[in-house]
């Protein structure tokens, strides 16, 4: 889940391109229905999202579900998200990305 819809379009493309099966969602519930129907290897979704849920809501959900997560904002935090961040199992990346940089990542996460 991306709150920018290009942004959004733009890696699920870049990640199709790269061989990965996408499934994708700009809604919090129909996100939800995905994953719990899918169970995809590794989430990746925006900390802000359209629907006044953020992505830390995604994670909490299916955190102990054994997900491996990416996080991506543009936005800046305060120190109790980035104290959160580094406690859980999960990467955060920083907008604007590289997207061989996530790509990288991605691989990192899957790999583990």
């Amino acid at each position: 889940m991306e709150d920018e819809a290009i942004i959004s379009l733009d890696l699920c493309f870049k990640l199709k391109d790269k061989g990965f099966t996408v499934y994708h969602s700009d809604d919090y519930y129909d996100a939800l229905k995905i994953i719990s129907d899918k169970k995809p290897d590794l989430i990746i979704t925006d900390l802000k999202l359209k629907s006044g849920f953020v992505g830390i809501d995604i994670y909490n959900k299916f955190k102990d579900d054994g997900y491996k997560f990416i996080i991506i904002s543009g936005t800046n935090h305060d120190k109790k998200l980035d104290d959160f961040i580094k406690s859980e199992n999960l990467i955060f990346v920083n907008k604007p990305f590289v997207f061989e940089d996530l790509f990288d990542k991605i691989n990192e996460l899957l790999n583990k």
